[in-house]
């Protein structure tokens, strides 16, 4: 799994680094947090529950922000294309 996380984080970091939008920015620092949440296995007194949370809670935030995110990309894209089509 860390591994994919890594590759997924690659990505997004690199995705974010291109966009102009700001919500691939947060999908790449939510990343970090859940690679980081790996780190935890490594602490030898910790509860494996803990690390399921660590690595499962930025789930649900991660698919927020794609969803406000895209939604508002297609948004103002649709309000470009018009002001394009009034001026032309």
């Amino acid at each position: 799994m860390l591994s994919i996380d890594l590759a997924s984080l690659c990505w997004k970091t690199a995705l974010a680094i291109k966009s102009t939008r700001r919500w691939p920015i947060w999908m790449a620092a939510f990343q970090i947090n859940t690679a980081s949440a790996h780190l935890t296995i490594l602490v030898p007194n910790w509860d494996i529950r803990l690390y399921y949370a660590m690595y499962t809670v930025w789930a649900m935030p991660s698919l927020l922000v794609m969803l406000i995110g895209t939604a508002l990309d297609r948004r103002f894209d649709r309000k470009m294309a018009a002001a394009t089509t009034r001026e032309a």
